[in-house]
């Protein structure tokens, strides 16, 4: 698949920008939560879960959704 250029004044790579560091920060929350007992595993997991059910999730998806449409 290939991935254009970043470029800051694409409204849709920034929002996909926007909704990965919210993600990043989801992960950080289970790293802090978990500690030692976090895996891939799990990371996935909750990660799939929370893409699923949050707000920030739904626009993670719709986001990437726009971006492959347009690929």
């Amino acid at each position: 698949m290939p991935i254009p250029e970043f470029d800051r004044k694409n409204r849709l790579q920034a929002r996909t920008a926007m909704a990965g560091e919210r993600t990043a920060k989801q992960l950080e929350q289970l790293r802090q939560t978990l500690g030692d007992e976090l895996t891939v595993t799990i990371a996935r997991r909750e990660l799939r879960k929370w893409l699923r059910t949050s707000n920030e999730g739904r626009a993670v998806e719709a986001a990437v959704s726009r971006l492959l449409a347009g690929a």
